[in-house]
């Protein structure tokens, strides 16, 4: 593969960034950061009684989940170790 030639152009420009590189020493000091968080209203305590929050539908259809979840990964493990 060929490589590209610096125009007079480009080597103008390489030694203008040198120049500003040399005259411009780097501060890497760090700067102290402070981030301003929002001040949040106190709320009052929230009930956490998980029984009166969950929907008797929802209870039932996740029981009904959770049952067929267990029969699966039974019925599963005994064909497992029927094949094996």
């Amino acid at each position: 593969m060929i490589k590209k030639r610096k125009t007079k152009k480009d080597k103008i420009i390489a030694d203008l960034k040198r120049e500003l590189a040399k005259k411009k020493p780097i501060n890497l000091k760090p700067v102290p950061i402070t981030p301003k968080t929002p001040k949040l209203p106190k709320s009052s305590p929230v009930s956490t009684n998980v029984n009166n929050q969950i929907n008797p539908h929802l209870k039932k259809d996740l029981t009904k989940s959770l049952a067929l979840a267990i029969l699966v990964i039974g019925f599963e493990l005994v064909v497992y170790w029927q094949i094996k």
